[in-house]
């Protein structure tokens, strides 16, 4: 079983097993059908072996057999089906509605699948895939889609912020080869969406403040934390790097003037 282009020949062998037993030798002829039709018939010989080429096959599919009636010292026999796919070469491209967007902005990716005729293939699914990788499955598929009767599938994606490369895939039908499109950039642009939390450690006169970010996107934030006391106008406290893979932050209050403090952090990013 396997697939094969459209337009392609394909070799049939059939072997008859058995084919000598006791100092016999099968004899007769052994039949090659595809669908039930008789495509070819030869004269069985000592290796029990017979080979026939097809003509160049039309997409759709092909269900060979073969079939040998037996003789006097040697049973008959059938084979059983295999099944080949003649499929037509497709082409598949992919367009999105822009480039480059700013976060939360949804971007429309089409892909158009022609035959080699260059006619639309109606049937079937697309995949819209993350190009880096090396198979289209799992979590590198984005979305999927069906084929319309104008060849075209579409999704809508909104995408995180980044840098994306993009591609469609057709999976292909039994008349119909699977094909890929050349690889689309896509840009998000924007900033990601963060929070900041305060704690403290310690006791009076000997206290650690604690910033935590939680954040949403592909990278830990990066850049200063921002110390602040409330009641005295928001008034710089001091300032603290982030931890590179935290994105945590403190800072000794104990260095700063006695008295009261109400705390405030701010993010510089």
């Amino acid at each position: 079983s396997g697939n094969v282009q459209a337009g392609q020949s394909v070799q049939v062998t059939a072997v008859l097993t058995p084919a000598t037993f006791s100092g016999n030798t099968a004899s007769g002829i052994l039949s090659i059908y595809d669908n039930g039709t008789v495509i070819d018939a030869q004269a069985i010989g000592a290796s029990g072996q017979v080979t026939f080429t097809t003509a160049a096959l039309s997409a759709g599919s092909y269900s060979f057999t073969a079939s040998y009636p037996g003789d006097s010292n040697f049973a008959p026999a059938s084979s059983g089906d295999e099944v080949v796919w003649a499929t037509s070469k497709t082409t598949t491209t992919l367009a999105a509605s822009a480039s480059s967007v700013t976060t939360g902005t949804a971007v429309s990716l089409t892909a158009t699948v022609k035959d080699l005729n260059n006619a639309p293939v109606t049937g079937g699914q697309v995949k819209f895939c993350d190009a880096s990788s090396a198979y289209c499955e799992d979590t590198a598929i984005f979305g999927t889609a069906q084929l319309t009767a104008a060849g075209t599938a579409s999704v809508n994606l909104q995408l995180g912020i980044g840098s994306y490369n993009l591609k469609a895939v057709f999976v292909g039908t039994s008349t119909d080869s699977t094909s890929t499109s050349s690889a689309q950039s896509e840009t998000v642009n924007g900033n990601y969406s963060t929070g900041v939390g305060l704690t403290d450690t310690g006791s009076v006169g000997n206290y650690t403040l604690n910033a935590m970010m939680a954040w949403y996107g592909k990278s830990v934030p990066s850049g200063t934390v921002t110390f602040e006391d409330t009641s005295n106008g928001n008034a710089t406290v001091a300032t603290a790097t982030l931890n590179a893979t935290k994105a945590f932050a403190y800072f000794a209050a104990s260095s700063y003037a006695s008295g009261s403090l109400s705390r405030g952090v701010a993010w510089g990013g």
